[in-house]
Parts: C-alpha cells; sequence; structure tokens
C-alpha cells in the first residue's frame, strides 16, 4: 500500500484531473465529488473491518494459502454492501489448483485469462527473460494465465480446458460406453460418444457399489445399448458372495470389455495424451467436473508414477476410468483381443 498504492494512484488521478487528498493513517484516498478509495492489506485479515462499499478489487489473489484467502474473501463480502449487487474482482498470477481455481471451478467467478503478451506495455525483453528462465510450466502460469500444477508435471499435460471444452451431450440414438472404476464407497463411470475419429466424454457419475452402478446406468440410459469398460478387478472384486462386479453388470444386459489384465498404465497415459494433443478427444465441462478436475490435478510422485489418492472417487479413480475406456479403444495392440471380450 505504501510502496505502491500510494505511488501510483496519484500518478493515474492527476492524469484524470482529478482533485484528491491522501489519509495514509487511515489508508484512504479522498476523491473529490467522487468518493473514497480504502486500502487495506491481506496479510492482516483483522484489519478488513469498519467500513462498506460498493466494489472492492482483491489484487494476487492466490499468492496467499487457501484456508487465509477463504477467511480474507469472507471479510471481504462482509464489506460489500454499500449498495445492492455489489461486486468484487479478483486479480491474480494463478499459482496452481488454490482458491481462485476453486471459485472458477464452482462457478463462483467468471475467468478471463489473459496473457502476459496481451500487455502492450509490457517490454519484449521481459517476456524473453521470462522464456529463458522458467519451466513449461511456469510459463503457462505467469506467461499465459493458465492453471497449471506448479509442484510437479502433470499426468495429462496435453489436456487443456479452453481447447478441449465442448458442449457436446449423448444423443438419442448412439451407443453408451462406459469407462468403469471401482470403489468401495464410490465407483466412478465416465460416459462416452465416439463420432467419426473423435471421442466426446459426455456425462459422469458415481455410485456407492456395483448394484448402484446398474441403478444409475439403468435410470440414465433406458432402453440403450451399453457397453462397459471395467477394471480388470472386476473379475475379483465380489459385492455378494457368488457374483463378481462385471458378472453383476453383465447379468443386467450390459456388454462388457474387460481383460483379465488391465495394460499398462504408461500406454493408457500416453494414449490419452495423444488424443488431446492431436485435438481428437473432447470432455463436456459443465457435465464433467469431477474428471475436469482429476485431468488437471493428477501429477506424477516421486517415483515416476501417476499419483494415487486416499478414500473412493479421487483424481485418480476418474482418471482410471476414462483411460480403461480410450486404451481399449485406441491403443494399437489391444484391440485384437479386446474386441474378441465384447462378443
Amino acid at each position: 500500500i505504501r510502496d505502491i498504492a500510494f505511488e501510483k494512484f496519484p500518478t493515474i488521478l492527476e492524469e484524470l484531473k482529478l482533485k484528491y487528498k491522501i489519509n495514509k493513517s487511515d489508508k484512504e484516498i479522498h476523491i473529490e465529488n467522487y468518493g473514497k478509495i480504502i486500502f487495506r492489506s491481506m496479510d492482516t485479515p483483522e484489519t478488513i473491518i469498519g467500513y462498506e462499499v460498493a466494489y472492492s478489487l482483491i489484487d494476487e489473489a492466490d499468492t496467499l494459502p487457501t484456508d487465509k484467502m477463504k477467511l480474507v474473501y469472507e471479510k471481504i463480502l462482509g464489506r460489500n454492501r454499500a449498495v445492492d449487487n455489489a461486486t468484487v474482482d479478483a486479480v491474480s498470477t494463478p499459482e496452481g489448483f488454490k482458491w481462485l481455481y476453486q471459485q472458477s471451478i464452482n462457478g463462483l467467478f467468471r475467468v478471463i485469462h489473459s496473457s502476459t503478451t496481451d500487455n502492450k506495455f509490457i517490454s519484449q525483453s521481459y517476456i524473453d527473460n521470462l522464456k529463458a528462465q522458467y519451466t513449461p510450466e511456469l510459463l503457462e502460469a505467469y506467461l499465459e494465465g493458465h492453471f497449471v500444477n506448479l509442484t510437479q508435471s502433470t499426468v495429462y499435460s496435453y489436456f487443456k480446458r479452453e481447447e478441449h471444452n465442448t458442449t457436446e451431450e449423448l444423443k438419442d440414438n448412439e451407443i453408451v460406453y462406459i469407462g468403469q472404476d471401482f470403489n468401495i464407497g464410490g465407483c466412478c463411470s465416465v460416459v462416452f460418444s465416439l463420432r467419426d475419429d473423435k471421442v466426446f466424454i459426455v456425462d459422469e457419475f458415481s455410485s456407492r457399489d456395483t448394484r448402484g452402478i446398474v441403478e444409475n446406468i439403468v435410470s440414465r440410459y433406458p432402453n440403450r445399448k451399453i457397453i462397459i469398460y471395467p477394471d480388470a478387478s472386476g473379475y475379483a472384486h465380489k459385492t455378494n458372495a457368488s457374483l463378481s462386479d462385471n458378472d453383476i453388470l453383465r447379468e443386467a444386459g450390459f456388454k462388457i470389455n474387460a481383460p483379465r489384465m488391465n495394460g499398462r498404465v504408461k500406454d493408457r497415459v500416453n494414449t490419452v495424451n495423444n488424443l488431446f494433443s492431436k485435438n481428437k478427444m473432447f470432455i463436456n465441462i459443465k457435465r464433467c467436473p469431477q474428471l475436469t478436475k482429476a485431468l488437471e490435478q493428477q501429477a506424477y510422485d516421486k517415483n515416476g508414477e501417476p499419483e494415487k489418492f486416499t478414500g473412493s472417487a479421487t483424481v485418480d479413480d476418474w482418471n482410471d476410468a476414462m483411460g480403461y475406456f480410450i486404451a481399449r479403444e485406441f491403443h494399437k495392440g489391444h484391440n485384437a483381443e479386446l474386441r474378441a471380450t465384447t462378443r
């Protein structure tokens, strides 16, 4: 506030030929015939009290830890009450999947991505220095303004939220293809449509168990041809004493495409990335928010393997459900054996 705001704002106000007074003790600038600008530091949330405004602008919103930013935001909202429909903007370099990302995927903010290169006041030498010093992940965040994993390289690095978004939904006459991952308390299902040489991910849902999967499919897609691509563990897992998970799905009338063993994880990841890189796979982000988040967030662990999470219906579970279908349909060397298992 002292070093930047009180230095830059007077310059702007003078250029606009506005009369003003600075109250440094109260951290305010009073503008004649307009009102005042109030400055507060997010480092001290306890100072965000005792005033009412019509508009708030949060700068560098992602520099704070997520929990602290949530507290700051609650306090800021409490001050936005001078007029009806008072508004809030947040500006920040995206710092991974923190507060700003969470606000955007929850639909609480309309997000505008802006590249550093769009700023006509930034010199080319500054941009060249960034490119020389930063990793591709840092450049995507700090130069292009995208949400990326800054701690480790992401598994599905070729997925781009804006580029691969679609509004396509399942059509009435289409076969319903489902990638399926089994978990206790949270089974992940990802729904696909195949059109010419392109793949569209059009829906997602989770179920408590395999019987729940059947109920969800029947209610969502009645009287449709269903082909399910489950985790190979479905032959071993049993919901009851006599039937495996795959038996239950087959008994419900669904066609099953499942080998006795899953293919290599590396092949699955490469096949998915290949489709995204060639713009042959798209996802309805509005209908598939969990899978979208999973694609953006899963990174490699210290052993170079896609990281695993504890619990049910987690990031890796959604990506696995997607990957089973993609690998069996598009990875060369699998199809001859796997096609036979669907009959």
